[in-house]
């Protein structure tokens, strides 16, 4: 799936967070910072109605009018990186961007298919939430992005046994580069 990014002004909308636990706090917090007036309904939900607040606008020639501003945008595969000035400078955004493409190469989109294929993996295999995060925090911490720059297949291969297990290669995920 494909998400638009988009930075709301969300003082004039209000939020739904729907669910109670540790991500939805994360979330509400993150709405409160923003200035949002948000309403939780947990932990169970069947059919919720709400009421429209109004339509979001966004006018690329006048800002003053917008609820949103449309970032400058860098992807690799799932990876998205969005780059907002509030409006102040489309142009150094653009700087931005053009320098983060130079530091994001296609080697992150690599890195996400393989991470989610793991993700995958250990979940079938009933690791703790503990355990999990152990794991790919060291998968992120090690130069597994070097590698797949490189496509140095048997040092991924290395690394994707020594961290997840035995038998835990590009080929058992169904992965080649």
């Amino acid at each position: 799936m494909q998400y638009y990014p988009i930075f709301l002004d969300l003082r004039t909308h209000s939020c739904l967070v729907i669910g109670g636990g540790t991500v939805a706090e994360r979330k509400v917090e993150s709405l409160l910072r923003a200035r949002g007036q948000v309403t939780v309904i947990s932990p169970t939900c069947t059919a919720v109605e709400a009421r429209e607040a109004g339509v979001l606008l966004n006018v690329v020639d006048r800002p003053a009018l917008c609820s949103f501003i449309v970032p400058a945008v860098v992807s690799q595969g799932d990876l998205t990186l969005a780059i907002s000035t509030g409006g102040a400078s489309p142009a150094l955004a653009k700087k931005i961007r053009q320098t983060l493409e130079e530091n994001f190469g296609p080697e992150y989109a690599l890195a996400l298919q393989l991470l989610a294929r793991v993700r995958e993996r250990v979940v079938q295999n009933g690791l703790s939430a503990d355990e999990r995060q152990r794991l790919f925090t060291a998968l992120a911490d090690s130069p597994l992005l070097d590698y797949l720059r490189e496509r140095q297949v048997d040092k991924i291969n290395a690394l994707l046994r020594e961290t997840v297990g035995e038998g835990c290669t590009l080929e058992e995920l169904r992965l080649s580069f």
